[in-house]
This record gives structure tokens, sequence and C-alpha cells, in this order.
């Protein structure tokens, strides 16, 4: 009678314990794609070594600049699903306006200090640039598709436009045609 009682709480037990387990499997599996293999894959990546990367550990807007291309910073996490599911999108986009968009992803987990100056409320959140490193102000019409948010720095005066929160591939390409289009 003991043992029945004692199998009756075990089982279930055991049950959650497995779906757990295969829960959380599945989703190392996607932290460890997105951020393509193993802890150094960012680590050793700045703009200075690699210009031309999407991962990046640190953002000088001097080197941004530099470059004489619109800009746009994405700061994320793997621990964030809206980061990992807008990846995609964000490493297409990258690959398609080379050469027309500075396109910079950030990892806040691993690259807090980077964020300072930047007004980071959540994440994803994307910063939009124009080639000279002020802010990009999107027409009217863009503004109806996504909603930016526009800051001001008290300190420094320097004005930001921003977005908070995943976009989708039709919305990046939107933005960063106006952006292209604006800084010709």
């Amino acid at each position: 009678m003991q043992n029945k009682r004692l199998l009756q709480i075990l089982i279930p037990v055991l049950i959650i314990a497995a779906i757990s387990g295969l829960f959380l499997i599945k989703n190392m599996g996607d932290k460890d794609r997105f951020f393509n293999s193993g802890k150094n894959s960012q680590s050793t990546i700045s703009n200075s070594e690699n210009e031309n990367s999407l991962y990046a550990s640190d953002i000088s807007m001097e080197t941004l600049t530099s470059y004489g291309l619109p800009i746009l910073i994405d700061f994320g996490s793997p621990s964030c699903i809206w980061c990992v599911r807008m990846e995609p999108a964000l490493k297409k986009m990258h690959e398609e306006y080379d050469e027309k968009v500075t396109v910079r992803y950030l990892d806040l987990s691993k690259y807090s200090k980077q964020a300072d100056g930047y007004p980071v409320s959540a994440i994803p959140a994307q910063f939009f640039f124009n080639s000279d490193g002020t802010a990009f102000i999107p027409s009217s019409e863009l503004q109806q598709i996504v909603k930016f948010d526009f800051y001001k720095d008290d300190e420094s005066g320097k004005n930001m436009t921003g977005h908070v929160g995943a976009l989708s591939e039709s919305e990046l390409k939107s933005i960063l045609d106006e952006m292209v289009s604006v800084n010709e």
C-alpha cells in the first residue's frame, strides 16, 4: 500500500522532470545556434578587427561613422526570445545591405557597458543613425508602419531614433531602404 502511494507520486514527478529536461535541451540548442558556436565566437570580434562583422563587442560611433554609411545598432541577448527570433532577419539584412548600411548586433549579456549612452529600456532595441552619426528621421509613411521612439540625451544634447521590440524582415527592409535613400 505504501509502495503504491509512492509510485503515484514518483511517476508524475519523473514525467515532469523529463519534460522539463527536454525543454531545456531544446532551448539551449537555439541559444547555441544564435551565436554560432562556442564562447569565443564573438568575444574576440570588435569593429576595428573586423569592420564588416555583424557581431560587435564595441560600439564606437567615431568608427562607425568613418565607414560613411547609415548605421543600425541592435542590442539584444541570447536569453531574449524576441532577439533570437529577429536574428535571421538581421543577418539577412546585414548581408543584403553590405556596403550600403552598417549593421551591428551587440550582446548585452556580454558587453553591457557598451550600451552606456543609449536609452536601452528593453531588448531587442534598435537605434538608427545617418552616415554622419545624426539621428535618422523616418518619413511619416514609415512611422505608420513602424513605431519609432525619439530620444534626446540631456547631457550631450544628442538626438537618437530607436525602436524597442523585434522587427520583421519586411520592416527592417523598409527602414534600411529609406535610410539608404536619405543618405545618398
